[in-house]
């Protein structure tokens, strides 16, 4: 009560205000004792291994914040808070390999924090304590385009991970996650991402509408071969993405089928290759201006079931 009182009279003069910080100040001295800080800050704990399928890496690349980029582990069960990574500028996503025995996170430093000399990497985590455990030098020619799932991949066999570079010149890093080191840069000149479609193989969609098909041997040195152009580019063509790509699936022989209901605003393609790869793709919410205008998002590749979805 003496704290309102002063505080209400305040503004009766100079003397009131004097009279009502100094009896808020006092108030405070009374109850300034602040408990002891055991078990309070930062704590640090071990996770289980193998982690659990239902933990969650949320990748945050919040533009304002580029510079300090970060990866958060959520349960996704209770929405409780794990852990974070520190993941360097212009973040984008971690890779998690099938065994989860290491985390891979693509990253980028200034030594300036915004310039000054860059380096790239390749940092492994460990999934049980979040340290770092390596990094893998390469040539500073990551891209810091809009976060996309096929910026970086794992091939199917996790023998390699593929890195999308633009510096402007196109090109892939291949990491040799066995040795772990940088083996050789790729270049695909006007075509850009990774979609693995195999042990050792994957394609990058290109600028005129074709695809470009490299496979991989074992030492990591590519074979390509560039399709005809599948994919119309320019004009209207662009607000019919779904389409195009059901055009791209005929063309590349794969069956495919449709899996929605008539009201169903998330109904996707189910394509099956042969019998060992399945892929899912699936528009994003349709604008309710132009219904017909479904934006496909990034495909992504689970190569642990052959999904590629959006």
């Amino acid at each position: 009560m003496r704290i309102r009182r002063a505080i209400v009279g305040a503004a009766r003069g100079p003397r009131a205000v004097l009279a009502a910080l100094l009896a808020v100040g006092a108030a405070g001295a009374v109850r300034a004792e602040l408990p002891p800080e055991t078990g309070h800050g930062p704590t640090s704990a071990t996770l289980s291994m193998p982690p659990s399928k239902h933990w969650v890496w949320i990748n945050d690349f919040v533009f304002p914040h580029m510079t300090d980029g970060m990866a958060y582990l959520v349960d996704g069960d209770t929405g409780r808070y794990i852990g974070t990574l520190s993941t360097g500028y212009s973040f984008e996503h971690v890779v998690l390999p099938r065994d989860g025995k290491v985390i891979y996170s693509p990253e980028t430093y200034f030594s300036r924090g915004t310039r000054g000399k860059r380096t790239d990497v390749v940092t492994l985590y460990d999934p049980v304590t979040l340290g770092a455990l390596d990094e893998i030098a390469m040539p500073p020619k990551r891209s810091s385009n809009l976060p996309m799932i096929s910026n970086a991949a794992l091939t199917d066999d996790e023998r390699f991970l593929l890195i999308y570079n633009f510096n402007p010149a196109q090109s892939l890093a291949v990491i040799d996650t066995k040795t772990r080191k940088f083996v050789r840069e790729i270049e695909t000149p006007g075509c850009a991402l990774v979609y693995p479609t195999g042990p050792r193989s994957f394609f990058s969609v290109c600028g005129d509408g074709s695809l470009l098909l490299v496979s991989l041997n074992e030492a990591g040195v590519a074979q390509q071969k560039r399709t005809r152009p599948l994919l119309g580019v320019g004009g209207e063509g662009g607000a019919h993405r779904s389409n195009l790509v059901l055009r791209l699936v005929r063309r590349a022989g794969i069956s495919h089928r449709r899996r929605c209901g008539a009201r169903d605003r998330r109904c996707g393609l189910v394509a099956r290759v042969g019998r060992r790869t399945q892929g899912r793709l699936a528009p994003r919410r349709r604008s309710a201006a132009r219904p017909e205008r479904e934006q496909l998002a990034a495909l992504r590749h689970h190569a642990s079931r052959g999904v590629v979805d959006a």
